[in-house]
């Protein structure tokens, strides 16, 4: 079953999301920054940070600490290592915190409606029924209401993410014109281009001709027969063997001749050119499809959405972060704590 679920149904909903979303959501948490009153339930359990009128508990950040602590112990690390592995969990719950926060504000709850939706498509994505995929997640012993808090969790971040930080991007059309003319436009628009490996053994002196041709034959026998070609060119070949793609306006002449008559999989015979023997095999020959403006639009724009995310991603949570009461509690150390005085192991 595939783990991480598929969230673009949210597409529409996130539409709706307003560009002053941003700054409303930011303006509701300057509040935060005056310390509210944990619980004193959550008091018994060891809070690791108070995030506004968020909690994170010290056990949340050994469990998503637990995989790779157990990783980084079997690798020998330090108990100083171990801390900076908490540190920076601790910090991730916290981003987490104040995403909730801004969920919260901006009122971007997922609703009972979206979550089961989100699990039916998870559902269809691998041929189960939702019925299923419960029973698959309780076998895996996640308590099915955890993992619908999981989904939960997963929908509120991407309306965040897309609803409020995507408002904030911008894609101008002479910068998808720009990537176009220099990515696109200048490919040919037209005839074969061929995938190509390549053996080659360049004699070191005039004398040893024969024998580097030999040692060709040899190999191409090998390949012949079954092996690999690059693990056959390991050791033995004198020029990188992988040609990759190569259209066929770029073709030298001797590589034209003897990839030509070839199919898929095929070898070519071995001749000896200035360069030393080769033969050459034909891994895979395609036609050059013309790319126009309005076919590659879609793929640059999301390129450059998905470059421009990340940026305002840590911009806007900075931003966050800076209006919102933030304290640190307990054995688990911030990181900013943790490199201002680094822990030493016993006998260091």
């Amino acid at each position: 079953m595939r783990h991480l679920p598929r969230l673009a149904c949210l597409a529409v909903s996130l539409a709706l999301a307003a560009p002053a979303l941003a700054q409303d959501a930011l303006a509701g948490l300057i509040e935060e920054k005056q310390a509210p009153v944990a619980d004193d339930a959550l008091l018994l359990e060891g809070i690791a940070a108070q995030v506004g009128s968020e909690i994170v508990l010290v056990s949340e950040v050994r469990d998503l600490a637990a995989p790779m602590n157990a990783r980084a112990k079997a690798a020998g690390a330090t108990d100083k290592d171990l801390r900076m592995i908490e540190a920076q969990a601790l910090e991730r719950l916290i981003e987490k915190a104040l995403l909730r926060l801004v969920v919260k504000r901006a009122e971007l709850q997922a609703s009972d409606e979206e979550i089961d939706g989100t699990i039916a498509e998870i559902a269809s994505d691998n041929g189960i029924t939702p019925d299923q995929l419960r029973a698959s997640v309780e076998a895996q012993g996640l308590p099915y209401s955890a993992y619908r808090d999981r989904i939960k969790g997963e929908i509120e971040h991407s309306k965040v993410v897309n609803g409020v930080i995507g408002s904030r991007i911008e894609i101008k059309p002479e910068e998808v014109q720009e990537i176009y003319q220099r990515e696109f436009a200048s490919r040919p628009q037209g005839g074969d281009e061929f995938h190509v490996r390549s053996f080659v053994v360049t004699p070191p002196t005039p004398g040893e001709k024969d024998s580097s041709c030999a040692r060709v034959r040899e190999a191409r026998g090998r390949v012949a027969a079954g092996e690999e070609l690059l693990d056959v060119a390991n050791g033995l070949a004198t020029m990188d063997p992988e040609l990759g793609w190569v259209h066929e306006t770029q073709l030298a002449p001797w590589l034209e001749a003897a990839v030509r008559p070839l199919t898929a999989g095929q070898l070519s015979e071995v001749t000896d050119e200035p360069f030393g023997c080769v033969f050459v095999q034909l891994l895979e020959r395609r036609s050059v499809q013309p790319v126009a403006l309005e076919d590659a639009q879609r793929a640059i724009t999301n390129k450059l959405y998905s470059e421009r995310l990340q940026g305002e991603y840590g911009k806007f949570i900075e931003e966050i972060r800076s209006h919102t009461y933030i304290e640190r509690k307990g054995t688990v150390a911030s990181i900013e704590e943790f490199e201002a005085a680094p822990l030493e192991t016993p006998g260091s």
